[in-house]
C-alpha cells in the first residue's frame, strides 16, 4: 500500500468518525451509549490498525537504518493517554495474570511522570499489541509543525547514515493526532464523558484497574 492511501485512510477514519458523532446526537439512552462507545472503540481499533501498516511500510524502506528492537526502551517513559487509548489499555491490563496484576500496581504507585512507563518490566512491554499509539510510532521519523515551522524528528540511533528523507518515510504527526483527537472526542460522547476530556497517566490506568 502507497504513502498516500494510508495517510487517505487515516484522514477517512476521522471524518467517519465525526458523521458518526453528529448522527448520535439525542441519542444517549444507556444501550444506545453501550453500543456507540464499542463502535468508537471498533475505529480505534481500525486506526491503530492502519497506524501499524504505515510503521511497517516506513521500517521495511528504512530496513538497515533502525536500531529499535526488543529490549531497547529509551524511548518508553511515563506518558498520558486519551480516554479511548486509556480504555484500550485498561482491557490489556485486565488480561495479565494477578501476580502480574500485584506487580504492576507496586511499580505504579512508584512511578513518576516522564520517568519510565510502570508497564515496562525487563526492558520489555507487558502489554505491547496494545501499546498506545505513540508507542507505535516511537523512533521513527515524525513531521511535526511549530508555529508554522516543519521540523522532522527520529531517535538518534537510527538514520545515522542518511542525509536525506523522502516524504514516503516521515509519519505526519498532526495529521495522526487529528485522527485520534476526533475518534477521542467520539468515545467520550457516545461514554456520556464528554466533561471528562482530560488525559489519564498510565500510572492512574493501572492504579484504578487493580484496585
Amino acid at each position: 500500500m502507497r504513502w498516500g492511501d494510508i495517510l487517505c485512510e487515516l484522514t477517512t477514519i476521522g471524518k467517519e468518525a465525526m458523521l458518526h458523532a453528529a448522527s448520535c446526537k439525542g441519542q444517549m439512552k444507556s444501550k444506545q451509549m453501550t453500543n456507540d462507545k464499542t463502535n468508537s472503540m471498533r475505529n480505534y481499533q481500525e486506526l491503530v490498525k492502519r497506524v501499524d501498516l504505515l510503521c511497517d511500510t516506513i521500517g521495511e524502506r528504512l530496513k538497515g537504518h533502525l536500531a529499535c528492537r526488543k529490549g531497547c526502551d529509551a524511548c518508553c517513559l511515563h506518558l498520558s493517554l486519551f480516554a479511548v487509548e486509556a480504555a484500550a489499555v485498561a482491557e490489556a491490563i485486565k488480561s495479565l495474570p494477578a501476580s502480574k496484576r500485584l506487580t504492576l500496581r507496586q511499580r505504579a504507585k512508584n512511578a513518576v511522570h516522564d520517568g519510565p512507563c510502570p508497564l515496562l518490566e525487563d526492558h520489555v512491554c507487558l502489554i505491547y499489541q496494545a501499546r498506545p499509539m505513540i508507542c507505535r510510532t516511537h523512533g521513527l521519523p515524525i513531521l511535526s509543525r511549530n508555529d508554522g515551522d516543519a521540523e522532522v524528528d527520529f531517535c538518534p540511533e537510527n538514520c545515522r547514515e542518511l542525509t536525506a528523507l523522502s516524504g514516503d518515510m516521515i509519519i505526519d504527526l498532526d495529521r495522526l493526532n487529528t485522527a485520534l483527537a476526533t475518534i477521542n472526542g467520539l468515545y467520550l460522547r457516545e461514554s456520556g464523558a464528554e466533561d471528562q476530556d482530560g488525559r489519564q497517566f498510565v500510572s492512574d490506568i493501572i492504579l484504578h484497574v487493580t484496585e
